[in-house]
């Protein structure tokens, strides 16, 4: 393999780190960044590392588990909101752990990148942040970006509450059996109203889960319950808009000349992202715009509304960031080099 091909693509999340070659379109490891030392560290949350000291072992496993190789080049990806000195210690750090040419990049450009676009609205619907992020040509004006009070863990607590009232038992629902239940049982209701009914009228929902201890619960109107909260976060006691209005409200306040784009490449990623809520997001968006922007006109003649998701979602910052890395890795100006770094610093 030429050193050309040893560019690794390093994406930090909350929950996990996503690591490989940018000849690849998948991380070859995605180790998580919980640390258990007799107690649990997390030195990551919502995607910004909290403890420079702690990730070194992290990094460090990952890494290795990508084989032999020279350390030379690295894409390091950070989220929304880093300062300028959190970004410099990024770079910092892994120069000190090695490698000579570093180039930091932001998540949201590397989701359009990976489907082959430049703008469009990214929605980030993660453990630790949701947020709705208008990007233009790959730049992001953070005055327009919008984070909601709604993230994945506010999910898992209220699917924790729900099944508590259930089962009348919070011992045997410890964070792994929530976490499970919500990757394989939960999923956003089309219609709400319709599924509430399907609840009443039939048992075609119900479901049993086994725990390890041996007892089992049922799981029913829970599974999509929890979900609901994205779209009515008065279910939680937080006064906010629905996920779905605020995409409509972020198309609306960008300039009306590139808003037809915008409605047709909304692009939902990250972990905490259930099946049905593509389909949910794309009807709540195209009826406002209709009702609102259309009124009376053909349908035809306004813009398309259009939401994309996939299986891939969960890596497609990674897959962004070895695209960004196959179109500039020749470009002088894109990698920092550690001799001049530490020179100018």
């Amino acid at each position: 393999m030429s050193s050309q091909d040893n560019t690794v693509v390093f994406d930090i999340g909350s929950s996990f780190l996503k690591v490989g070659f940018s000849h690849d379109c998948d991380p070859k490891v995605i180790p998580s960044t919980v640390i258990e030392y007799g107690q649990t560290f997390e030195p990551i949350e919502n995607g910004i590392v909290k403890d420079w000291e702690k990730l070194v072992p992290l990094v460090e496993k990952a890494v290795k588990s990508l084989g032999d190789f020279d350390l030379d080049c690295i894409l390091v990806t950070y989220p929304l909101f880093c300062s300028d000195e959190y970004k410099n210690n990024l770079m910092k750090f892994f120069f000190h752990f090695g490698f000579k040419r570093v180039h930091v990049s932001l998540q949201a450009p590397l989701v359009l990148y990976s489907r082959g676009t430049t703008s469009g609205i990214v929605v980030q619907c993660g453990h630790g942040i949701t947020s709705v992020v208008p990007v233009l040509e790959g730049f992001v004006d953070q005055g327009k970006v919008k984070r909601l009070s709604i993230i994945g863990g506010t999910i898992s607590d209220y699917l924790l509450q729900l099944l508590q009232i259930r089962s009348n038992s919070s011992s045997l629902l410890g964070k792994a059996v929530i976490d499970e239940i919500k990757e394989n049982l939960c999923y956003c209701a089309k219609s709400i109203e319709e599924d509430r009914k399907l609840v009443k009228e039939t048992c075609s929902l119900l479901k049993t889960v086994k725990l390890r201890t041996g007892e089992s619960i049922q799981i029913e109107s829970e599974r999509f319950e929890c979900v609901e909260v994205y779209f009515t976060p008065s279910l939680c006691d937080i006064d906010e808009i629905s996920l779905s209005d605020v995409i409509f409200d972020s198309i609306q306040i960008c300039d009306i000349n590139i808003r037809r784009e915008m409605y047709k490449n909304i692009v939902l990623y990250g972990g905490s992202l259930f099946p049905g809520m593509r389909e949910r997001i794309e009807g709540d968006v195209r009826r406002r715009y209709k009702s609102e922007i259309l009124r009376d006109e053909n349908s035809k003649r306004g813009a398309e509304v259009r939401v994309e998701g996939s299986k891939s979602r969960k890596n497609c910052v990674f897959s962004g960031g070895c695209v960004l890395v196959e179109l500039m890795r020749d470009q002088p100006n894109f990698w920092l080099d550690k001799e001049e770094y530490f020179e100018s610093n």
